[in-house]
């Protein structure tokens, strides 16, 4: 990683970190103090606020005109063309990018949880007709309320049928990360003849990008990385590059809105009386259990974002090193192993009629002995709607069930049906049941 990109996520920490900042959306004539949230990758964001403005233009200009002294470390999205210097190159381009002229633009991608590139697309960005590849970014694409114009998406989305009208959407197929780096995988991509081809966030698209380039295709290839506390920094960044950027900004709104209750409700808090907790996914029928943790190979987005919650300590998996380990619920009812509550992360809903109350109490009888199951303490909630864009609906629910005498319950559900009347195709009615937050009968 270059020394540029490492200086952007350093400027991009404060997503990852999970620290929320209420910000009041603007027009870009606004005078408001700029608040550098490090969340708008794009590069002319040159003071590393929400909005690319007159206000980033002003900056870049005063630096060309020797008034202020560039800091290359902490304003990298200043240097607008990525050349490496300031000229009037980037104040032509960021004028340009302000105006919607035809350009070149920058910004900083995600892949692979914590690796970064700086990757460009001819914007203002095509988004007539789209393709769509993985669940996560149908997400997106609906979030910013370019639904309608999805021609195409893979079998994963089309299956997603409690999120997405998928009637009349062409099919690309199973999804495949070592598909789509196929003969047969491209071909199929550049059949389909969309706009933008929106990928997963985990893949490196450089082969896809080469691939459809080769053939011809004027489509343009992009892969905002949907899940864990990404999902913040990638909602605003695709949202300006898709044309949606004061649907972005409402998205936003909303989640600096839950993180400012959550802080002001649990920033009191001392250490001594932080609730300890495990994230496991739902065990299988062997009755193994999948303990998430933080390691080498990062974090689990579902765990990312109970971390977000404040005053709440991760009990360890076992293993320092990976972020996810295998243990047995005898390995629970170890004295040292005991935590205040187990938040059961469930996938594959789909084997219980997509219902995460009845997929929690299934699992009864394997954590029955634990004292999280004694105090009753055991949550439930559907990884599939809790690993990115959706979990700022949930949080504040999730925090009323470990912190019930400071946050309120009602209100976590207030904002739960706000969110899904708000971002989800069918609505609020019926969501509860598949992407609510439970806790586990002890009856």
């Amino acid at each position: 990683m270059n020394t540029k990109i490492l200086a952007v996520v350093a400027v991009a920490i404060v997503v990852i970190a999970g620290i929320a900042v209420a910000v009041s959306m603007h027009q870009s004539s606004s005078r408001d103090p700029v608040v550098e949230t490090g969340r708008l990758l794009v590069y002319g964001n040159a003071n590393n606020d929400d909005y690319l403005d007159d206000r980033d233009l002003e900056m870049v200009q005063s630096i060309v005109n020797g008034e202020t002294t560039w800091d290359s470390e902490e304003y990298p999205f200043a240097d607008a063309n990525c050349d490496g210097e300031i000229t009037s190159d980037d104040v032509t381009l960021i004028r340009n990018i302000i105006d919607g002229n035809t350009c070149t633009l920058y910004y900083l991608e995600y892949y692979e949880s914590n690796s970064s590139a700086v990757v460009s697309i001819t914007y203002p960005m095509k988004t007539d007709s789209i393709g769509i590849y993985q669940y996560q970014t149908g997400f997106l694409v609906s979030m910013l309320g370019l639904w309608d114009n999805v021609d195409y998406a893979d079998n994963t989305t089309l299956g997603y049928t409690t999120a997405f009208d998928t009637e009349g959407i062409n099919s690309y197929g199973n999804y495949s990360g070592s598909m789509m780096r196929t003969t047969s995988g491209l071909e199929t991509f550049n059949s389909s003849n969309v706009d933008v081809l929106i990928l997963n966030g985990y893949w490196d698209d450089t082969v896809v990008k080469d691939g459809l380039a080769a053939m011809g295709s004027d489509t343009q290839v992009i892969k905002p990385y949907c899940q864990g506390t990404y999902a913040i920094s990638s909602m605003l960044t695709f949202g300006f590059i898709l044309g949606c950027y004061d649907s972005a900004s409402e998205y936003i709104a909303f989640y600096d809105k839950v993180m400012d209750y959550l802080n002001e409700c649990l920033s009191g808090l001392s250490e001594e009386d932080y609730v300890t907790y495990y994230v496991v996914n739902n065990p299988t029928d062997s009755g193994a259990i999948k303990i998430r943790s933080s390691g080498s190979n990062g974090t689990y987005p579902d765990l990312a974002w109970v971390e977000m919650i404040p005053g709440v300590n991760l009990m360890p998996n076992g293993d320092n090193d990976t972020y996810q380990a295998t243990r047995t619920a005898e390995w629970f009812l170890q004295e040292e192993n005991a935590s205040d509550y187990i938040i059961i992360s469930m996938s594959s809903l789909s084997a219980y009629d997509n219902n995460v109350e009845t997929a929690l109490n299934t699992f009864k009888e394997m954590f029955s002995q634990t004292q999280a199951y004694s105090d009753g303490n055991i949550i439930g909630l559907a990884y599939g709607y809790f690993n990115g864009l959706y979990s700022p609906s949930m949080l504040v629910l999730l925090a009323s069930y470990l912190y019930p005498d400071l946050v309120d319950q009602d209100y976590g559900w207030e904002l739960f049906y706000e969110f899904f009347e708000k971002y989800h195709q069918p609505g609020s009615e019926g969501a509860e049941v598949y992407a609510g937050v439970y806790r586990m009968s002890t009856e």
